[in-house]
């Protein structure tokens, strides 16, 4: 999304609100644009003294490091400059595209919620793995290595979120069923029991990603710990994500 869309997609987004009157005071709706477009989002978030407190600026990634030589990237100091208040961590086109490991994943995410940016750290199988049935196993591993450093830093729990992306289910339009979806939401809140304890782990949200849209939504997020959605190409629609919101909203 170039810059001149992100402000004509804000623009159009906003105006969807002020036309219908409807309570979003409990919702949480975060925009994630490219890097290049974050002033523009912010700009627009920040116009609107009501919309500013639902709709939240985020990032698509964030660097381990606050300092040193590593040119191209992206520090949490940075994102914290630009008023950003979450990133998307371990997100599959960066392990599959970018060779991303665990290990990468459980930095980054260290790194932003020890600089107070909410971590929304994904994990998912690939269509291999599901057509194998190891898809329990591939998750634990993915949880287990993300949080691995969290032992001595459970206070910071309120800046975690975790997605379920199925990597097989995103772009392709095949969205996880809704049984699909709430036994793997079921299995990761069961590890973060095992990480955090009952108490912190139910205060951490599960969001569900793959091929979401205003038609499916409803049933997913009526689902037992499918906690709101990370939306892909949906969310490139005004129109269609807030219709998704509000579906979202109905059901939950």
């Amino acid at each position: 999304m170039l810059r001149a869309q992100a402000s004509i997609f804000m623009k159009q987004f906003f105006d969807l609100f002020d036309a219908r009157k409807i309570d979003f005071s409990e919702t949480y709706i975060g925009i994630a644009p490219p890097y290049t477009s974050l002033d523009v989002v912010r700009e627009a978030i920040e116009s609107s003294e009501d919309l500013s407190q639902i709709v939240h600026l985020g990032a698509q990634n964030v660097h381990w490091l606050n300092t040193g030589a590593h040119t191209g990237e992206i520090s949490a100091k940075m994102l914290e400059e630009a008023r950003a208040k979450f990133c998307i961590i371990g997100h599959s086109e960066r392990r599959q595209y970018y060779g991303e490991t665990d290990e990468v994943v459980a930095r980054r995410t260290l790194a932003a919620v020890e600089n107070c940016l909410t971590a929304v750290v994904c994990v998912g199988e690939s269509a291999e793995q599901f057509k194998a049935k190891v898809t329990a196993n591939v998750i634990e591993r993915q949880i287990e290595a993300a949080f691995k450093d969290f032992s001595t830093l459970r206070n910071l729990t309120q800046y975690l979120v975790v997605a379920y992306e199925p990597v097989w289910a995103i772009g392709t339009g095949l969205a996880a069923t809704p049984e699909i979806a709430t036994s793997v939401h079921t299995h990761i809140r069961k590890l973060l029991k095992g990480i955090f304890g009952e108490d912190l782990s139910k205060e951490i949200p599960i969001v569900y990603g793959g091929s979401t849209n205003p038609a499916n939504i409803g049933e997913l997020c009526a689902q037992k710990n499918i906690d709101g959605a990370l939306v892909g190409g949906a969310s490139l629609d005004p129109n269609g994500l807030f219709q998704l919101i509000i579906n979202a909203k109905a059901a939950g």
